[in-house]
């Protein structure tokens, strides 16, 4: 399973060089740097990111035996799913802060799409809540 992570991190470093690249090259073929900026913003995200967990991996050999264990640990799990269920009501909240200061300022094809994106992400969360309470 370590060989897999670590081939993972070297996999999102390389993919983000990729990407930092085809943002440098893309101007040539494309009239929008926004693209580029864009492309070159993701790469940068993934390049750095995949190299930082490298580097720590390399500087402390046990860092991926302990995520390892800790996938597994029955509190690990506890408190990410709290984590996950408290961070999906704020997300939930704020697009309904969103939609309403969308609403006061008279846009309302956005506040529509935003609300209806809120309803697709609820239905979603009572269908898998009714699933995982079958399966489990």
């Amino acid at each position: 399973m370590i060989r897999k992570s670590k081939a993972l991190y070297i996999g999102m470093t390389v993919l983000g060089l990729l990407f930092i690249a085809f943002g440098i090259l893309s101007p040539q073929f494309m009239d929008s740097d926004k693209f580029a900026g864009y492309v070159m913003g993701i790469g940068a995200a993934f390049a750095v990111l995949g190299s930082l967990i490298l580097f720590r991996i390399a500087r402390h050999p046990d860092y991926l035996k302990k995520q390892e264990i800790e996938k597994k640990d029955e509190r690990a799990i506890k408190i990410r799913e709290r984590a996950a269920f408290a961070t999906f009501w704020v997300t939930m909240f704020g697009l309904a802060a969103i939609t309403t200061a969308l609403l006061f300022m008279n846009y309302d094809i956005p506040s529509l799409i935003v609300s209806g994106f809120m309803l697709v992400v609820l239905f979603v969360f009572f269908v898998l809540t009714a699933y995982f309470k079958r399966k489990y």
